[in-house]
């Protein structure tokens, strides 16, 4: 399913007439991590907040999302002045302000010291992650963490899919991704699903889908 080229998604059907493959996945799944990890508060759309309230409006959600991706994966000043298209002084302040946002700086540090000490740093859940590339600490931490919290979020919606017996059943799950086979008589108990998949444990925020 992960290789599977997009010309061939078709061939995944329902198994009732007239019933729907969907799927379920969260919203901005690895900036949230970063934020919430930290206690920050993570609008339910990160990149139109950024948008709007550190630049007004003078970048895009677009240009918002690159400079954001690229900086939790370690990228270049170089890199990032490619993908978003920003240049000079408006490529650094797009860089402090979002670094800014995300408490990178001090996030960073976090995960340094702990990489210095111990050879290794804990994701969210207390579970191992390899030191790696020192510059990418951040974006291995937020990778191992979303894994786990999509794992965890999706777990709770099938047991309350299984509770109630729903015909809605779990195909497969990419990334932060899940696809549902839906029966069509069942497929106004999704919201219930959704609000489920956004209580991920060991969270008090909500992880939008």
């Amino acid at each position: 399913i992960l290789t599977l080229a997009k010309r061939y998604k078709d061939i995944i059907r329902s198994r009732y007439p007239g019933g729907k493959i969907i799927a379920l996945d969260y919203k901005s799944l690895e900036p949230r991590i970063i934020l919430a990890a930290q206690g920050r508060p993570a609008p339910r759309d990160i990149y139109a907040d950024v948008v709007d309230n550190i630049f007004n409006g003078m970048i895009t959600r677009l240009q918002a999302k690159a400079v954001t991706i690229s900086l939790l994966y370690g990228a270049s000043d170089a890199t990032i002045e490619q993908v978003s298209g920003l240049h000079g002084a408006d490529l650094k302040n797009a860089i402090d302000g979002i670094s800014s946002f995300f408490g990178l700086i001090d996030f960073d540090e976090r995960l340094l010291d702990e990489a210095r000490k111990h050879h290794r740093i804990l994701n969210f859940y207390g579970r191992p992650v390899a030191e790696g590339d020192r510059r990418k600490l951040g974006n291995r931490y937020a990778q191992s963490s979303a894994v786990d919290a999509a794992i965890l979020g999706f777990a709770g919606a099938i047991e309350l899919i299984k509770e109630n017996s729903w015909r809605i059943h779990p195909l497969y799950n990419i990334h932060d991704a899940m696809l549902f086979d839906v029966h069509p008589d069942d497929g106004g108990y999704l919201d219930k699903v959704e609000e489920r998949c956004e209580q991920v444990p060991g969270f008090t925020v909500a992880f939008p889908v």
